[in-house]
């Protein structure tokens, strides 16, 4: 059997990261709502940078934490597919290669730690024994990621237009 990506398991990362988007845009709604009642001009106008810029920094990290999750648990699926050693450092390689970037050992424990194993038993596989497996990923990443925003978009479009009305109505 030969590996390929999970669609689903795909599909479960972009839907929990729709969900939370979801959230962080009635979560920006409802701090902008209450600032009806800041009467200062000019510390209506740093709440609203500020609450713009937590709900920014929280999609950014939705999007990653779901890629991040999907690589994780795809390189598990293909090392066992593979029947391949797959130590917390070969994978901390592996996933920087992917994401290029690195992530916290902490994740890549629950995953790929063995307990008892030492320095001194260390596997014979490589990144480039995964060389297929990581181009397929970062085309599958890639795909994500355009899901992803695919499906955020219009979610955007409509908090920003209910944040405008708010606006203009004279909410705010």
């Amino acid at each position: 059997m030969r590996w390929r990506p999970d669609e689903k398991l795909q599909k479960h990362h972009v839907d929990r990261h729709i969900n939370e988007v979801e959230r962080y845009y009635a979560t920006r709604l409802t701090q902008f709502q209450g600032l009806v009642r800041v009467s200062d001009h000019e510390d209506r106008k740093t709440q609203m940078r500020s609450a713009n810029a937590r709900c920014n920094a929280c999609v950014a990290n939705s999007v990653m934490r779901a890629v991040r999750d999907n690589v994780v648990l795809e390189l598990a699926r293909a090392a066992e597919i593979k029947a391949a050693d797959m130590t917390l450092t070969l994978a901390r390689h592996l996933v920087e290669e992917i994401l290029e970037r690195s992530v916290d050992d902490r994740l890549l424990l629950d995953a790929f730690a063995t307990k008892g194993r030492t320095a001194g038993t260390k596997t014979k596989n490589t990144v480039s024994d995964f060389d297929s497996e990581i181009s397929i990923l970062k085309a599958s990443v890639a795909n994500m990621r355009s899901d992803m925003l695919r499906r955020r978009t219009p979610l955007r479009l409509e908090n920003s237009e209910e944040i405008k009305s708010l606006i203009e109505s004279g909410g705010l």
